[in-house]
């Protein structure tokens, strides 16, 4: 099991059934999107790092808050 698998911070359980949940999503189908997207999250973090990685190193271009979400 590695870190990201071991820490409490990393579950985020709650926000993806809140959201699935505000998208009407019930049932079986509630529960096949939640394991799908839960499941994602170690490989989206690891996404993440490696593109920090990448901009610590300069072999990527910085991007602001503002720039990614406006």
């Amino acid at each position: 099991m590695n870190t990201l698998q071991k820490e409490d911070n990393w579950d985020f359980s709650k926000e993806i059934l809140d959201d699935l949940l505000r998208q009407s999503f019930t049932g079986e189908e509630l529960e096949k999107q939640f394991y799908a997207i839960k499941n994602e999250i170690p490989n989206c973090i690891k996404a993440m790092l490696h593109e920090a990685q990448l901009v610590a190193e300069s072999k990527s271009e910085f991007q602001s808050y503002e720039d990614v979400f406006e």
